[in-house]
């Protein structure tokens, strides 16, 4: 019940810290072109990824030597990763008439992700 507890409050704990990173204001300049505005949002991506990372890392310490709960923490997120390129996959789909996105595909589908992370 310890570990659970500490596996709850850890979620918790690392939703308010990536809620409370916020956008880079480089992002928003209106003086950067499309494709410094793709790589500066893939940067927040990939930022994020490794905070998530991170986090993962540490619960799977927290939950020790339970390997049932670390089997749990790993399937929800091997499901919750799966369930997030789903999500971004059916949002900007390849074919179809929201099919054109041109150079902005990338930075709609980095802040997409990135708003799914944060959640």
């Amino acid at each position: 019940m310890l570990r659970q507890t500490a596996l709850v409050l850890s979620i918790c704990f690392v939703a308010g810290a990536l809620r409370a990173q916020g956008q880079d204001r480089s992002c928003n300049s209106p003086q950067l072109t499309q494709n410094e505005i793709n790589r500066c949002t893939a940067m927040q991506v990939d930022a994020l990824d490794r905070q998530l990372n991170d986090t993962y890392q540490s619960l799977l310490k927290v939950v020790g030597d339970d390997a049932n709960l670390a089997l749990q923490v790993k399937s929800s997120e091997r499901d919750w990763l799966r369930f997030r390129d789903s999500l971004i996959k059916a949002a900007f789909p390849s074919s179809g008439p929201h099919a054109e996105h041109g150079s902005m595909l990338p930075t709609e589908i980095n802040n997409l992700r990135s708003k799914l992370t944060q959640e």
